[in-house]
């Protein structure tokens, strides 16, 4: 991504090269963050934070849709970040999902909704 499609202060002057319009800086050189990218302050994170959020309930709804399909018994916690609490039917032992994330709480180096099912449905 270049800073010219989402940054009014970008302009670009050649050769996959923006200069800043604020800072007069060279942001990206041949289509490549230098040290100076967002020199002036947009904020990228922001801008990729909303993004995923906006993706949440997309997220949720599969993560629902899974839960479903296997008859696992859940509860929706937070909806803002995709928190869900769901039931292990072996042992009834509650685990906390995050759909948002893919996270698994407690679970380290597993990660997403199929990993999470494989450990639902471990015996």
């Amino acid at each position: 991504m270049n800073c010219g499609e989402k940054c009014d202060n970008c302009c670009y002057v050649g050769e996959g090269d923006f200069v800043c319009l604020l800072t007069h800086k060279l942001v990206m050189e041949d289509f490549c963050p230098t040290e100076h990218f967002g020199c002036c302050n947009y904020d990228w994170k922001a801008e990729k934070e909303k993004e995923r959020v906006e993706q949440t309930n997309n997220r949720l709804d599969y993560a629902i849709s899974q839960f479903e399909k296997y008859n696992l018994k859940y509860k929706v916690c937070n909806k803002t970040n995709g928190h869900i609490n769901v039931w292990r039917p072996s042992d009834n032992k509650i685990f906390s999902f995050y759909a948002r994330t893919g996270k698994i709480q407690g679970i380290k180096n597993k990660r997403g909704i199929a990993e999470f099912i494989k450990i639902l449905k471990e015996v």
